[in-house]
């Protein structure tokens, strides 16, 4: 009897979620299951990066398959990004922009509960080559709203998606995957204080400040001389490979530093540490890797 509720509460959670963008004509679904869903739209997100609607709703996609906005799980607990992976960047993706119509097809795919974790898997297809375009690992934990500690899922809960014990969390999304490294000395480093424009609604910080502001210290870096390989605005050297360990949390106001460096053996990858200045612990750990020729 659980398992049939729950089924079918997590399917129209799924599509009712979904349906919010689609009465606005963004996307399509084509398929919605407990742990599986598929929708296409046309052309490239763009414009999403505020308070007000978008970002919150980027933020509820990692939640699609958790069935949180009907049920008191939503009141007493919320997810946090753990880490995030961009496992796959087909050099493609950057002939696109938000003006071209192009055919996506994006995928989500539910693995194996952890204690208090899930993982989720999204593939973004070109819709008419059938080409990968991204594959993105994400791994997020449900907290406590009151305590911030984990909550363990229930045993019924487990119960309903054994079915994927088969499908394991990603290797990389493990906390011994890639261990974070401490800053040198002598590191690169760019100073920064978040801004309103740069949380959420819950005035947590966007994912998008962290990115954003690691790029302005490599391209700061790069413009400098500071950097082996790389010259000029670092925005023109495509991502290929990009991973985020989220330690801590900042709000708005925090006085940070990123530190920057390169790998020792292969110049194209670059690590960030942003630390908190108040905190004195880094918050969050970014590894980048650059394709070494420019986009133009």
């Amino acid at each position: 009897m659980f398992r049939r509720y729950v089924s079918r509460n997590f399917i129209w959670c799924n599509t009712k979620l979904l349906a919010s963008v689609i009465n606005r004509g963004i996307y399509t679904i084509n398929k919605v299951t407990p742990d599986y869903a598929e929708i296409t739209t046309k052309g490239i997100p763009y414009g999403f990066d505020n308070r007000t609607d978008g970002a919150e709703f980027k933020a509820r996609q990692s939640e699609v398959f958790m069935n949180t906005p009907i049920t008191d799980m939503y009141k007493s607990s919320t997810f946090i990004m753990l880490k995030m992976i961009l496992n796959y960047i087909n050099p493609k993706v950057y002939q696109f922009d938000f003006l071209d119509p192009i055919n996506l097809t994006i995928t989500k795919e539910l693995c194996k509960p952890g204690t208090s974790t899930h993982s989720t898997v999204t593939k973004l297809i070109n819709t008419d080559t059938g080409e990968l375009l991204v594959e993105r690992l994400a791994k997020l934990c449900r907290v406590d709203n009151e305590t911030h500690r984990p909550v363990k899922w229930s045993p019924q809960f487990h119960q309903m998606f054994s079915h994927l014990k088969d499908r394991e969390m990603p290797e990389v999304l493990k906390k011994t995957s890639a261990p974070i490294t401490t800053p040198p000395l002598d590191c690169f480093k760019w100073n920064l204080k978040s801004r309103y424009s740069d949380m959420d609604v819950k005035m947590h910080a966007n994912q998008s400040m962290y990115i954003k502001s690691c790029i302005d210290c490599a391209t700061d870096a790069s413009l400098n001389g500071q950097l082996d390989q790389f010259n000029g605005d670092i925005i023109w050297y495509p991502v290929i490979y990009l991973s985020i360990n989220y330690i801590a949390e900042t709000f708005v106001n925090d006085e940070l530093t990123v530190n920057m460096w390169q790998n020792d053996k292969d110049v194209s990858v670059l690590y960030f540490s942003v630390c908190s200045d108040a905190l004195k612990q880094t918050v969050t750990f970014i590894e980048m890797k650059f394709d070494l020729d420019k986009i133009k």
